[in-house]
């Protein structure tokens, strides 16, 4: 995300989206969406990875041919996504979290986006009840960047637990860490910018 997209001065309205196939294998890709000024200038870049699904089976299936051959010349740029783990701190405590009906999808499975929220709403507890340091002003500094891992499914009703702690190298960025039933089902790394933004005043 870039410092223009919290720049109050800068129009937002209208935008542009650009999308592009960057990488193709067979039962998944790698898509790239780029939001723009209308004049050209990228408010935010995100990079995804999609895996196709059997709905019956709830497995990896391969996807149709003619995509593969569709986009075999442009998926060239960018590889598969690939993301390592990393540990908990034992000492980590947990922020409690609980999947409501409208947390579902279509498949109903929690949307990928709540994941980030609960992870938001745990550092925010976190910040607030001094767990995590260094971001007392997170109200008014802006999300850098996002790396964001999937490893499980939960469903209405379930009871999360998100811990969050300090990046032991980055003084901007935190980790954090979802668990169901003990077993991790999300990762996810936030970096901060390191000044504030200025407020904006709505009319």
């Amino acid at each position: 995300m870039s410092p223009e997209l919290y720049d109050c001065s800068k129009p937002k309205s209208p935008l542009d989206v650009k999308l592009q196939v960057e990488h193709i294998g067979d039962s998944s890709f790698v898509n790239t969406a780029t939001l723009m000024t209308t004049d050209g200038k990228p408010l935010v870049r995100n990079l995804s990875s999609f895996i196709a699904v059997d709905k019956d089976t709830d497995r990896s299936q391969p996807l149709p041919d003619e995509w593969k051959i569709k986009y075999a010349v442009v998926g060239k740029d960018v590889g598969l996504l690939r993301f390592s783990k990393y540990k908990k701190p034992s000492t980590a405590k947990a922020f409690k979290v609980y999947v409501n009906r409208s947390d579902q999808d279509w498949n109903n499975h929690t949307n990928w986006s709540c994941y980030v929220r609960f992870a938001l709403d745990g550092l925010h507890h976190h910040v607030k009840h001094g767990l995590v340091s260094g971001f007392s002003d997170l109200e008014m500094r802006g999300i850098k960047r996002m790396e964001l891992s999937y490893s499980g499914q939960s469903f209405d009703g379930d009871s999360l637990d998100v811990f969050v702690w300090n990046d032991d190298v980055d003084v901007n960025k935190v980790r954090t860490h979802v668990e169901k039933d003990g077993k991790l089902i999300f990762q996810g790394t936030f970096e901060y910018y390191m000044y504030q933004h200025a407020q904006c005043t709505h009319l």
